[in-house]
């Protein structure tokens, strides 16, 4: 039972890392699509929509379908808008 875990441990680890990397691109395709004055601003105006489109859309149902309280998608929600824009502030400084 205990390497059935940690063999689904290992890949939720990939799959996730393969999700950050997809995220990434993204936004860096983003970057390229839309050039402006601050590759920084576009970056996080990317990363904001993304969020706000995807993300947050997603975790604004827990308490409804998963019996969750709100402070978990407050939580949940920041986390990964945090994630977001240090992934697009990443990606905006070095262009």
């Amino acid at each position: 039972a205990e390497t059935n875990m940690v063999k689904s441990f290992g890949i939720m680890l990939v799959a996730s890392f393969i999700a950050s990397l997809a995220t990434a691109h993204i936004i860096g395709y983003m970057l390229v699509v839309f050039p402006a004055s601050s590759a920084l601003r576009v970056a996080w105006t990317s990363a904001f929509w993304l969020w706000l489109g995807y993300s947050f859309t997603y975790i604004l149902t827990a308490p409804a379908f998963e019996n969750r309280p709100w402070s978990y998608v407050f939580i949940n929600g920041g986390y990964w808008l945090v994630g977001l824009l240090v992934i697009a502030s990443i990606l905006g400084i070095w262009r």
